[in-house]
């Protein structure tokens, strides 16, 4: 399992993913060969797909992991390293190190009869594409029973999480000399309250436990002419274009949010030159799993965790839907991560025991 994990994080799958999924299918068809079925499943981008690996067409049970990166801030992060009981690169813990486990729990699986797909997917730090494409072609269609998503979770269950919205904003103020800014707005300034000011509005819909937050992701504002923005420091820049998103721990509607919106930059005399919906998911909510699975490991709701594309798989196929996998999470996405070793291994027994109770 550790050699495939080194060799996995040698991609570089901050774009494409196909290299890396190419490398896990032959693999595992060396060991197996003809027992398994290997689907491919194009996404219509860029010719990107995702790999399914089963043993039947009517899974009971689905393991997944996404093969893809976030941007790595040095190209020595695909170079894998172990340190002691660490394993540092880049996906090391977010999150190849979940897809080495779902490959290394095939065995277990056959030999105890279990009816599993493994889908290794693609686009999760993105557009979520690749689950997307998945609940897209078997939504209604199959009907597993347990879901296990192997990011990184530090061996805890969650059995819920929160919800995330992305959203395109593109806002107009007006631009006069610096020197008479009172008689102007900053757009630039303005974005940025506006975006203090929406977190707390969306906080005061939380319930207790829960806590949402925004996340300013880019921005950037000057002055507009003829569609191409330009920084001039005696200016007051007039327009402000930016990505945001919402890590929802409550069910708040696009329409509250677009309302809201409209209202407070109206109210401030700011006009929305564009305004677009990239994402809208909702929290998923599984409190009568807490009890169920807390003889395996510590199990959390997941009110204050991040979200998870299994909530597209519980919203259009259904099922128990659980993330559990190795850690620490602190460390995804940061320049020196890693995986701790001990607990590659720690999380694949986990797995074990209740998929042993569950065959």
């Amino acid at each position: 399992m550790l050699n495939f994990l080194q060799k996995l994080i040698t991609f570089d799958t901050t774009q494409i993913e196909n290299q890396a999924i190419e490398f896990i299918e032959g693999y595992v068809r060396n060991i197996y060969g003809d027992q398994l079925i290997y689907e491919k499943q194009d996404i219509s981008d860029k010719g990107r797909y995702n790999l399914i690996i089963k043993n039947t067409n009517k899974p009971d049970v689905i393991l997944a992991g996404h093969v893809d990166v976030v941007p790595e801030l040095s190209k020595e992060q695909f170079i894998p390293r172990i340190d002691g009981n660490k394993l540092y690169g880049r996906g090391a813990v977010d999150m190849k190190a979940g897809v080495a486990i779902n490959i290394a729990l095939i065995d277990f699986m056959l030999k105890n009869k279990i009816k599993f797909w493994i889908l290794s997917y693609t686009d999760e730090e993105y557009n979520f594409l690749g689950m997307k494409k998945f609940v897209e072609v078997y939504g209604g269609k199959i009907k597993p029973k347990l879901t296990i998503v192997t990011e990184p979770t530090n061996k805890i269950i969650y059995t819920g999480f929160r919800g995330i919205a992305v959203v395109n904003l593109q806002i107009g103020g007006v631009s006069v000399h610096s020197a008479l800014k009172h008689l102007g707005i900053n757009a630039i300034e303005e974005y940025i309250h506006y975006i203090e000011n929406l977190e707390e509005y969306i906080q005061t819909k939380d319930s207790d436990g829960y806590v949402s937050l925004t996340n300013l992701a880019g921005i950037h504002g000057g002055i507009d002419k003829d569609g191409i923005i330009v920084s001039q420091a005696n200016i007051v820049p007039n327009t402000a274009k930016g990505i945001f998103s919402l890590r929802l721990g409550n069910m708040l509607s696009y329409q509250e949010f677009e309302s809201f919106t409209r209202n407070y930059l109206d109210k401030n005399g700011i006009k929305i030159i564009s305004l677009e919906k990239k994402n809208w998911c909702y929290p998923l909510i599984q409190s009568d799993l807490l009890n169920k699975y807390s003889k395996y490991s510590k199990v959390e709701s997941g009110l204050t965790f991040g979200y998870s594309d299994v909530q597209l798989i519980k919203e259009y196929i259904g099922g128990d839907c659980l993330l559990i996998g190795p850690g620490p999470f602190e460390k995804a996405h940061q320049i020196d991560e890693y995986v701790e070793i001990e607990s590659i291994y720690q999380s694949k027994e986990i797995i074990e025991k209740i998929l042993k109770d569950f065959a």
